[in-house]
Formats: structure tokens, sequence, C-alpha cells
């Protein structure tokens, strides 16, 4: 305790540095990088990708308050996506079942095979 006396007591808090808010520029940029990494996953080339960059970019956006924007994107990405795939995967099947009850089976493998390729 000796040591201490006579040094002056440390007043004011440390804060850490204001962050600056992302331009609409960076936004883009990084939900591009974002948007393609969705869609390449989906068409199953996810080995093409440098995950690194894909993690950057969501924490990028995170850390700079667009989380609602980011969610909000990849439900509408991933919506779109779904619609696509049931319009071409599954309504044709649904169309042959609606002619022949014995076919609700080919139907459920559809779904099925879809779902597991989400």
């Amino acid at each position: 305790m000796a040591s201490l006396q006579g040094r002056r007591p440390v007043r004011g808090k440390i804060r850490p540095p204001q962050k600056k808010s992302l331009s609409e520029s960076q936004f883009d940029s990084n939900w591009a990088t974002l948007s393609n990494a969705i869609v390449t996953i989906h068409e199953q080339k996810a080995n093409t990708l440098s995950y690194e960059e894909v993690y950057r970019c969501g924490y990028n956006l995170v850390v700079h308050k667009c989380g609602e924007q980011l969610y909000n994107g990849v439900k509408n990405l991933i919506e779109q996506y779904l619609e696509s795939e049931a319009q071409v995967k599954i309504v044709p099947v649904l169309c042959i079942a609606d002619t022949s009850p014995s076919e609700g089976v080919q139907v459920l493998k559809a779904i099925q095979k879809l779902w597991k390729h989400h």
C-alpha cells in the first residue's frame, strides 16, 4: 500500500472506439457476397467458397447493426429458392397425383427429396 501513495487516481472511463456505420455500398457489397454464397450452397458447390470471406461479411453486417436487414435478406432469398424448387419439383408431381390417387407416394418422395437437399 505504501507504494501506491503519492500516485494520482485515474479518473474517467476507458471507452471502446466508436464504430462507424456501414455505408449503403458496403452493405450491398457484403450482402452480394453472402447471397452468392447461399446460392452456391444450394447448388451444392460449397467447396468453392471462402468460408473466411463469408464469415467476415456476415460479421461486418451484424457488428454494424445491419442484423435485421441480413435476417430479412436471408429469409427472402431462401423463400424464393424454395418456392422455385417447389414449382419445378413438387407441382408437376401434384398434377399427376390429382389424376391418380396412388401417386400420393410420389408426391411424398418428391417432398422428402427436396427437404433432404435443403
